[in-house]
């Protein structure tokens, strides 16, 4: 069965009035950050903030260079003059001792009360000598065991003479007490005799003093 077109014309009608908008779509991936952009100008400066707590204490700093010298002041008032007395007392205190090559008594010097030194030397006090004894001897006699050491000999002779016999020599040897002959030679009798027995020496005492200059000694008792 044959169809038959048939020409209706344009099938699209007249727009018709705007619709209402639809919803927002969901929001899209946020996109890749951007490149910074330039510096911008400074800002004002801002208020002064609070004031903070003091630091630690810095080092020394070095010596400044001195000042000039402040002028001298006025004079004080002039002390009083020391007594004579207060003076002994400070330099001559009971127990000093004075030394002087002249006659004059510190006593008429100074006063107070001095007794005079004769006849010593002055040592240092020390532990073997302690202060204010005496001690020491102007001569000195030599007592045995202060004899230097030594070994002396008797001699003993059998001389020719009355009796016959041998002329003999003996001597006697100190400490060993022993005898030695000495000689024996030929001869007609004799009788014996201490050749060097008689004593040698007079036992008197010797001085025990080195050089010396005589002064005047005092020391002050009170």
């Amino acid at each position: 069965m044959a169809v038959k077109t048939v020409d209706l014309g344009p099938v699209i009608g007249p727009q018709g009035p705007r619709g209402l908008p639809g919803k927002d779509g969901a929001a899209g991936a946020q996109g890749p950050k951007g490149a910074p952009g330039a510096k911008g100008d400074t800002g004002p400066q801002g208020l002064q903030g609070p004031k903070g707590d003091p630091g630690a204490k810095g080092d020394t700093g070095a010596q400044g260079l001195q000042g000039p010298a402040g002028k001298t002041g006025p004079q004080g008032p002039k002390g009083d003059t020391p007594s004579l007395a207060s003076v002994v007392d400070a330099v001559y205190p009971v127990g000093s001792v004075y030394i002087s090559v002249s006659d004059t008594s510190p006593a008429s010097i100074f006063g107070h009360s001095w007794e005079k030194i004769e006849g010593k030397f002055l040592l240092g006090a020390s532990a073997a000598h302690a202060l204010g004894t005496t001690g020491g001897e102007e001569k000195h006699r030599l007592s045995v065991e202060e004899l230097p050491a030594h070994s002396p000999t008797f001699l003993l002779k059998n001389k020719p003479g009355m009796d016959g016999g041998y002329a003999q020599q003996w001597k006697m040897y100190f400490p060993a007490d022993a005898w030695g002959q000495v000689t024996t030679p030929g001869g007609e009798g004799g009788f014996f005799t201490n050749e060097l027995g008689s004593t040698v020496g007079k036992n008197t005492p010797h001085n025990n003093m080195g050089p010396y200059l005589a002064v005047n000694i005092w020391k002050r008792v009170s």
